[in-house]
């Protein structure tokens, strides 16, 4: 996924055991090892619903362009935790005005 600065994008994730969606637990997601929080500072929990999660993230402005990992996390009672990893490309954003 390549993204910009300032730019909003979707993480989602599917969650099954086998074929079957889940409909229980939640998951965390992190970028570099950061939980994503709310703009209170609460980490974001996203509930499982129909084996699907999403959740809204807002690229820093102050970012610097490079490779981020994206982490997701998914706990339930009566499950294994997992863990999946992905990668996200930030491209700078630059503003090129022409005299």
């Amino acid at each position: 996924m390549q993204v910009y600065n300032g730019e909003t994008v979707t993480l989602t994730a599917t969650v099954a055991a086998g074929n079957t969606p889940v409909n229980v637990g939640k998951v965390v997601f992190k970028v570099n090892g950061k939980t994503l929080k709310d703009s209170n500072g609460k980490v974001i929990y996203v509930s499982v619903v129909n084996g699907q999660v999403s959740v809204n993230y807002t690229v820093p402005e102050n970012m610097k362009a490079g490779n981020y990992n994206i982490t997701v996390l998914f706990t339930a009672l009566g499950y294994e935790k997992l863990t999946i990893l992905k990668h996200l490309l930030l491209v700078l954003n630059l503003n090129i005005f022409l005299y």
